[in-house]
C-alpha cells in the first residue's frame, strides 16, 4: 500500500517557505514543505488546506499541482503531491514546527531536507533558479 501525502510550495516576493519538524518528531530538526497525509475520503487540496489550518493556523488557496515523489523507505512507499499554494489569511503560528524560514530556491542546498522531500527541492531549483516571479 501507499500512504499518500501533500506538500504546500507556497511562495512570495520570490522565496518559498519551508518549515523545521520539532523534537518530538522522528525527522526532527529537518526541514520540509509543509503538508501532511492525506484523510480518507479527502482530495489532496482539501489535506492541504487542512494541514496548514492545524500546523501553522493560516489559510491557503491551492493554486496548481507542481510534481510528486514516489518514495520507498523501510514501513513502505509514500506518494509525496506538491502543490503551488497561496497564503490568503492568518498570522503564521507554528504549532507543530519550531521554526520557519522563507528562502530563494537557490538556497534549499543549505537546509537538511527529509528525504521524500529531496526531489521537490531539487525540480524547484531546477525550474526556478532565481527565485518565483
Amino acid at each position: 500500500m501507499i500512504l499518500k501525502v501533500t506538500a504546500a510550495i507556497i511562495m512570495k516576493h520570490g522565496k518559498v517557505f519551508i518549515a523545521q519538524k520539532g523534537p518530538l518528531d522522528k525527522r526532527a530538526n529537518q526541514w520540509e514543505f509543509p503538508g501532511g497525509k492525506i484523510d480518507p475520503g479527502e482530495t489532496p487540496e482539501e489535506c492541504l488546506i487542512r494541514e496548514l489550518q492545524e500546523e501553522f493556523e493560516i489559510g491557503i488557496k491551492v493554486d496548481r499541482f507542481f510534481t510528486e515523489n514516489l518514495y520507498t523507505h523501510s514501513n513502505g512507499k509514500i506518494l509525496v503531491m506538491a502543490y503551488f499554494c497561496s497564503w490568503i489569511s492568518g498570522k503564521i503560528n507554528p504549532t507543530e514546527h519550531v521554526e520557519y524560514h522563507w528562502v530563494f530556491p537557490y538556497e534549499l542546498d543549505k537546509y537538511d531536507f527529509v528525504t521524500s522531500d529531496l526531489p521537490i527541492a531539487n525540480k524547484l531549483k531546477t525550474v526556478f533558479p532565481n527565485g518565483f516571479v
